[in-house]
């Protein structure tokens, strides 16, 4: 029933727009409005915070479907849900939670979560932000990028260190509001692909917040919160790369049966059909893993290696399958008349946030030799 019913509000609302929110840019907030009263802005929240609460399963299903109809918008929802409104509910204190998830649910605001800066990306131990304590709250400074919903986001986790001296230990994670003194945002441009979605720049210049400002009023738990949205984040990652992939399939599916060449429709030559077959196979084997890390998840069990695997996968397998499927397209794949063009714009950056394939497969390869990452 997810499925379907996201798949026909797609098909309706967001498909026949996409590629002109792509030559746009920018976010597509009459989209948003749209998806707000129907509850897919906070699918994964708990119903007393204005959520659905579906099993794991049924979201990351909704994320295949949203996936499949346009890539930058499914991003956006999953960042704000996942990355932020998920760590909210899992990590925040009742208050939090209250304050939050309700207005994030009913799209008053959106969420952005903040690592990433110029120095450092992949290392979130090392991050540079700093947070100093003032009387009964906190004094922010930094600069994070690279975040998406960063431009628009009513309320950020920004990542900052708290206390140098004792390494990701002293990372903690604060949940600030827009328009907080000393916090700025600007939209960042120029973007490959991912054009109907906000990635921003945020500055913290002196921003000062309260004590209750700290998620979950845990000081130094940051990078332990972080990880484990970033988790989320990967698994997510699998279920919207494989959406796009299978958009990539539908695209040559329909163009191969119509596109004749040499007398007859290029579907009927087997270096085509070898190259629709290799798609299928590969978008079959990510869609398998995602759904079973979405099965583990719902048994409550830690996910960390097998999510990294899926989004490693997930995300080299659909830029794979994004590359055929322009050329299978020929010169047409190159102009954004179809929109393969955009697919395989949209899908390169999957393979370097929430952790590039080469973490992931640090993550992976030292797990099965039993190295840790900190020594």
């Amino acid at each position: 029933m997810v499925r379907q019913t996201v798949r026909d509000f797609a098909r309706k609302e967001i498909v026949p727009v996409s590629r002109q929110l792509d030559r746009e840019g920018g976010l597509p907030s009459e989209l948003l409005a749209k998806m707000a009263p129907l509850g897919y802005l906070g699918v994964p929240f708990a119903p007393e915070y204005g959520g659905m609460g579906i099993s794991h399963l049924g979201y990351i299903l909704f994320l295949e479907e949203m996936g499949r109809a346009n890539l930058a918008l499914c991003a956006t929802v999953s960042v704000h849900m996942s990355t932020v409104g998920r760590t909210i509910e899992q990590w925040g204190t009742p208050e939090q939670k209250r304050k939050y998830l309700p207005r994030m649910s009913r799209g008053e605001i959106l969420g952005c979560f903040c690592a990433t800066e110029p120095n450092i990306g992949s290392d979130v131990s090392s991050i540079e932000t700093t947070a100093t304590r003032d009387g009964n709250g906190w004094v922010l400074n930094g600069t994070k990028i690279f975040a998406t919903n960063g431009g628009v986001a009513g309320v950020a986790l920004i990542v900052a260190q708290t206390d140098k001296s004792l390494g990701y230990r002293g990372i903690t994670m604060f949940v600030v509001d827009r328009g907080t003194r000393g916090f700025t945002s600007r939209e960042m441009h120029g973007k490959m692909g991912q054009r109907a979605s906000s990635t921003g720049e945020i500055i913290l210049e002196d921003c000062r917040v309260p004590a209750d400002a700290v998620l979950g009023g845990q000081v130094g738990a940051g990078f332990k919160m972080a990880m484990s949205a970033l988790d989320r984040a990967r698994e997510c990652a699998g279920a919207y790369c494989v959406g796009l992939a299978q958009a990539c399939i539908d695209a040559c599916i329909e163009y191969a049966k119509g596109r004749k060449q040499f007398g007859k429709p290029i579907g009927g030559h087997q270096l085509v059909q070898e190259m629709i077959a290799d798609m299928i196979v590969e978008t079959e084997a990510a869609r398998l893993l995602t759904y079973q890390l979405a099965s583990e998840v719902e048994k409550g069990k830690r996910v960390s290696v097998e999510a990294s695997v899926v989004k490693y996968f997930a995300s080299e397998a659909a830029m794979r399958v994004a590359n055929k499927a322009v050329q299978v397209h020929g010169g047409y794949g190159y102009v954004d008349e179809f929109p393969v063009e955009r697919y395989l714009r949209d899908i390169r950056v999957c393979a370097i946030w929430d952790g590039t394939s080469q973490i992931q497969q640090l993550i992976i390869g030292r797990d099965a030799l039993g190295i840790s990452a900190f020594t």
